[in-house]
């Protein structure tokens, strides 16, 4: 190879070397454009099985919660008496929750790298549902069907991947997307969450703290 040649190269390299990071940050920038972000309004409805009373999710969780999502992090807003809020941030690792025990403001903090249960079974069934079934430590189980059926709510599901708590690390690699519908089943009750508004916004990220 002559001295040409080995400058046409060298100049080849040169050029690739500017240009891949350019090509990196226009992927990143779409990456980050067909993200969601705004606000899911849920409807919470509650049914008992075995004559269970499930009156005490109504004082507790009320039956609407408003999300609030943006780059990973979470805001859950509930018009119960007793938990008002659960915000999850993504440089935390944590879930704080704000509750009301008798006229009393608390805060409840839970580290979402712990898994509470384990699987026993994952069914990807269609390509927009998502069945887990999950085992806690006094013997208890629990199903957990998940429906995806808006393109408007993709996420990036590496964000979540240390969430170990309730599997949603597992939820959403397989998902990439926020819920539509998330019906909760137990020996003794049934809870369903169905998305009855959705609205892209941008959001302010001090809403992600606690009392804001």
């Amino acid at each position: 190879m002559d001295q040409t040649d080995q400058f046409m190269n060298a100049i080849r390299c040169f050029l690739f070397l500017l240009l891949v990071p350019a090509f990196h940050s226009k992927a990143q920038a779409i990456k980050t454009a067909n993200q969601f972000e705004g606000k899911i309004t849920y409807k919470i409805e509650y049914s008992a099985k075995n004559n269970f009373d499930v009156s005490n999710f109504s004082t507790l969780y009320g039956d609407t919660a408003e999300l609030f999502y943006s780059k990973g992090n979470f805001r859950f807003d509930f018009n119960g008496t007793e938990t008002k809020r659960h915000v999850y941030r993504v440089d935390s690792n944590q879930r704080m929750m704000l509750v009301n025990q008798k006229g009393i403001e608390k805060t409840i903090t839970t580290d979402l790298t712990k898994p509470v249960s384990y699987l026993v079974e994952i069914n990807h069934g269609e390509s927009k549902k998502l069945l887990l079934t999950q085992a806690y430590g006094n013997g208890s189980t629990s199903r957990s069907d998940f429906r995806f059926d808006s393109d408007q709510l993709m996420i990036d599901p590496s964000v979540f991947r240390r969430w170990h708590y309730n599997h949603l690390n597992t939820v959403f690699a397989f998902s990439k997307s926020l819920w539509t519908e998330h019906r909760i089943e137990t020996d003794e009750y049934v809870i369903h969450w169905k998305a009855i508004d959705i609205k892209a916004r941008t959001i302010d990220n001090k809403l992600f703290l606690l009392k804001q």
